[in-house]
């Protein structure tokens, strides 16, 4: 039995994301393994 925790298996993988915001041009940070996220000022989704 593998006794290792699932969920910390890919956290060194993950990557930061940069991207701008599309409405208000804020960088918005988010990992590799999101799709989107929401802006934390105007609250626009940001895709990859």
């Amino acid at each position: 039995m593998n006794k290792s925790c699932l969920g910390l298996r890919n956290v060194g993988t993950q990557t930061p994301v940069v991207k701008q915001c599309p409405q208000g041009g804020l960088e918005v940070e988010f990992f590799s393994d999101e799709q989107q996220v929401r802006c934390s000022v105007c609250g626009a989704v940001v895709r990859k």
